[in-house]
């Protein structure tokens, strides 16, 4: 087939009657094509099925595909491998709203208050906008590979347990352990305002792994073992924390096989709102 029978992307939407946005974003869903700055580029897959690069001296380089796709049934049909939130939570162990609180952290996602408002940059991503009938909430659909992105997979990385370091949670904190960098990582993407390292408002106090201002909660770790100077911090604070009536919450090694629903528990025990 020769470079001027081919169709570009826009013309094959036309054909198809779709929008050219619309076509894009299907590419990416089918992993045909993937963005890289500001550039389209076909992927191994979009090769497979055809695609090739066209130079302009107008347009630059941009993507052309043969006839034969418009009888692809991936296409033609529209039936494209979307998940939910819902369902690609499940798959990473994470809730909706936190892999809806990932997909902001990359600027794919906007929380307002109709929902979650898909942006250009998830659009590129293959995200599709939709809008519930009966609520009016809005949210997005996602290819069905979304946790295989790289920039997804380089986020799921840092929620995945480790029991080596350095622990940086997903906000930046350097954390001392990978127990702490899970509780930082579910306050962060449960929406709940938290400092780190932070002491008691007390004189000579040790500091706490994590603090909650809005709820004037301080969290500590003490899973794992523990030498004598750490049992004497540990102690310390207790027993400051108790003196001045303080809410101290401490995480033993009880709490870590179901780390996620005992946070849970504990938040509601204590009236604390969360996401």
């Amino acid at each position: 087939m020769s470079d001027s029978e081919r169709l570009s992307t826009s013309a094959l939407a036309k054909r198809l009657h779709k929008t050219a946005k619309q076509l894009f974003a299907e590419l990416v869903v089918l992993g045909w094509i993937r963005r890289e700055g500001e550039n389209w580029q076909l992927t191994a897959k979009g090769e497979f099925e055809g695609g090739a690069y066209r130079d302009s001296e107008k347009f630059g380089r941009y993507i052309v595909w043969p006839e034969s796709v418009l009888n692809h049934r991936a296409l033609s049909s529209g039936d494209l491998a979307l998940a939910s939130s819902t369902a690609l939570g499940r798959r990473a162990g994470l809730s909706a709203q936190q892999l809806n609180r990932l997909m902001q952290e990359l600027g794919w996602l906007h929380a307002e208050p109709g929902g979650w408002q898909l942006t250009d940059a998830g659009r590129r991503a293959g995200g599709v906008a939709r809008e519930d009938p009966r609520s009016g909430k809005r949210y997005a659909l996602w290819p069905d590979n979304l946790l295989e992105q790289p920039a997804v997979a380089r986020l799921l990385a840092r929620l995945q347990p480790s029991d080596d370091g350095p622990y940086i949670a997903l906000d930046g904190h350097c954390c001392s352990s990978g127990v702490v960098r899970r509780l930082d990582n579910w306050f962060y993407l449960a929406g709940i305002q938290h400092a780190f390292k932070r002491p008691l408002p007390l004189p000579d106090s040790p500091d706490c792994d994590l603090f909650l201002p809005q709820s004037q909660l301080y969290i500590d770790d003490w899973s794992g073992s523990a030498g004598s100077a750490e049992l004497a911090r540990r102690m310390r604070l207790q027993t400051l924390a108790e003196g001045a009536g303080l809410a101290l919450l401490v995480v033993d090694e009880a709490a870590l096989p179901e780390l996620e629903a005992w946070l849970v528990r504990q938040l509601r025990k204590r009236n604390i709102p969360f996401e």
